[in-house]
């Protein structure tokens, strides 16, 4: 097949007020405001909103959905809101949370003001002990063998056991103020919310860095689709498309709205939060061929 290039699709979805951490979950794509304390709801299908904003804790910050059940971080609350049946239950964790990962037994939580993990289990609801990790964790990322956790200030990446929650090691001099952390196309990947803002391609084994790749402002969310690693620039007001095998930047820099954080791909398209402008913008991400 021949490639076909990405191509901004809308620009522009009103998704409520200071939209943030972003999730898509069949037909419905999650929005936190944490300038609102609530979720939008849109439509993958209509991109309306659907319903009216649903209050959930102070500055809502990173959104996770699965099967209909949706979490978010609340950070200046403490706590992790979870929506199940439109139920919403609140959960305290440690300070600060931002971060989140589902795996299949847990949700993690990357506390940044307490410099811990939470874990709340997800058949029982119990939060477990907090795991203690270095300086400010913000991302986090719970893949099969290792929990991925990135400590900012520290500029390291904490591994967890994701069965035990077990401190596996701790890799340093990642980058200054890390931020996100996924696995993809097997690798792992870091991004750095400097003002150079910077993708670090990590050995998935080994943790070491390979390559450390220049993209724009304050690099936030990352995610894959259509055969690259995309990632958000937060003050470059742009995402960029990385290629996985040669760690280079591909193809010009796609604009967005003001102030881009989060990061989301669903129902075939990416979707970007624009904290500043309010909305969202909608990609078809093309594909390699």
């Amino acid at each position: 097949a021949e490639p076909t290039p990405p191509k901004v699709v809308e620009r522009s979805i009103p998704a409520g007020d200071g939209p943030d951490g972003i999730a898509v979950d069949g037909t419905t794509v999650w929005v936190s405001n944490s300038s609102g304390g609530t979720l939008t709801r849109l439509s993958t299908e209509t991109r309306e909103q659907i319903g009216e904003p649903i209050p959930v804790g102070a500055n809502p910050d990173e959104v996770e959905a699965r099967n209909g059940v949706v979490w978010v971080a609340n950070t200046d609350s403490d706590s992790v809101t979870r929506l199940k049946n439109g139920e919403p239950r609140e959960f305290f964790v440690g300070d600060g949370p931002e971060g989140l990962s589902l795996s299949n037994r847990y949700l993690w939580v990357a506390n940044g003001d307490s410099d811990t993990v939470s874990r709340i289990d997800l058949s029982s609801g119990e939060v477990l002990t907090p795991i203690p990790v270095e300086n400010k964790p913000i991302g986090i990322y719970a893949g099969k063998r290792f929990v991925w956790v990135t400590n900012s200030f520290s500029r390291s990446v904490t591994r967890l056991d994701p069965a035990t929650g077990a401190t596996i090691d701790t890799i340093d001099n990642v980058g200054r103020n890390i931020r996100s952390v996924t696995e993809a196309f097997g690798f792992a990947w870091v991004s750095s919310a400097d003002d150079n803002g910077m993708v670090m391609r990590l050995d998935r084994d080994t943790g070491k860095v390979l390559n450390r790749i220049t993209v724009g402002q304050r690099s936030k969310e990352m995610v894959a689709a259509g055969g690259y690693l995309w990632v958000v620039n937060e003050r470059s007001n742009n995402v960029v498309r990385i290629d996985p095998e040669s760690a280079r930047k591909v193809g010009d820099p796609i604009d967005v709205g003001d102030t881009p954080v989060g990061l989301a791909v669903g129902a075939g398209d990416v979707w970007v939060s624009n904290n500043g402008s309010d909305d969202v913008t909608r990609i078809d991400p093309g594909s390699r061929g």
